[in-house]
């Protein structure tokens, strides 16, 4: 009787003990949610207007993409419009330094769902076939290339004549050979 009681007991202690992280994990993912959701809100309240650029930018659409809240569909569409002004004003030519500047687009429209090889007429991507120019940033320039590339797993346009030809190895040793 004794043996079968201690039996019992045991059979509860473990059962609970198996239970209790799984109860704990789901109210964790609860608050987490939760959290994300305030986050969310918060960003959305901050940066009222999302235009291409870092913090009030691809930073914010990238975390609001890939979070739990879903964004209203006037929010997306203020920061295609910013944009599609943005590549007008520069006829797709960003910068001459800074390549992760396309990176950074690229990431966003890939998590909004959208095609960085047909923005408003701009292939984003082709904008990285030049690895010198994509290099001359410094490590930043390949490691966002590369990341940038492999977010949508797109193929990597020809590069110019005369220019040299990014390719995801020669990403990978520019990032190796900086350290």
């Amino acid at each position: 009787m004794k043996r079968r009681l201690l039996g019992m007991i045991l059979t509860a202690v473990m059962l609970s003990a198996a239970v209790s992280p799984a109860l704990a994990a789901g109210e964790e993912t609860f608050a987490f949610q939760a959290d994300s959701g305030k986050t969310a809100t918060f960003l959305m309240q901050t940066v009222t207007r999302p235009y291409p650029g870092t913090v009030g930018g691809e930073w914010t659409m990238i975390g609001l993409a890939r979070g739990t809240t879903r964004m209203p569909d006037s929010y997306i569409e203020t920061y295609l419009e910013q944009m599609a002004q943005l590549l007008a004003e520069t006829r797709g030519d960003l910068t001459r330094n800074k390549y992760s500047e396309y990176s950074r687009l690229i990431l966003a429209l890939t998590a909004l769902g959208e095609d960085p090889r047909d923005v408003w007429g701009y292939d984003l991507t082709a904008k990285l076939a030049d690895l010198d120019m994509v290099e001359r940033q410094g490590i930043n320039g390949p490691a966002y290339a590369l990341i940038a590339l492999n977010s949508g797993e797109y193929e990597i346009p020809k590069a110019p004549q005369g220019k040299v030809q990014t390719t995801r190895a020669g990403l990978v040793e520019a990032i190796l050979s900086s350290e």
